[in-house]
């Protein structure tokens, strides 16, 4: 499975994050089976849930999140960037991954990142 997961935290009325979410979308591209990535818009009801339980206040925010190791219905959140600097998103995740120099697909092969 993933390392973790990166929650995009943005919205279609929001120009910062329509200027950042192309990284977002470079990165899930770039890094299928090791990092997952998945979009929360505050538009609905359950949305907006998730914002207040994560204590997302401004737009864009991007979570890194992890399965939670006592509670498998639970995530922990390991990461947080609140921007819209593509670069900094771009490494705010890169420092999250394993700190190894390659990286391994599920089948066990070494991907070539390129963003």
């Amino acid at each position: 499975g993933c390392h973790f997961t990166v929650v995009a935290c943005t919205s279609t009325f929001c120009e910062p994050c329509l200027r950042v979410f192309p990284a977002a979308v470079a990165l899930a591209k770039a890094l299928p089976g090791v990092v997952g990535f998945c979009r929360i818009s505050p538009d609905d009801e359950t949305s907006c849930e998730l914002f207040r339980k994560f204590c997302v206040e401004n737009l864009p925010t991007f979570l890194i999140v992890k399965p939670d190791e006592s509670d498998v219905n639970a995530v922990v959140v390991e990461g947080r960037y609140t921007g819209s600097s593509r670069g900094d998103l771009m490494g705010h995740v890169m420092q999250a991954l394993p700190p190894h120099n390659q990286i391994y697909n599920r089948e066990g092969r070494c991907m070539d990142i390129e963003l």
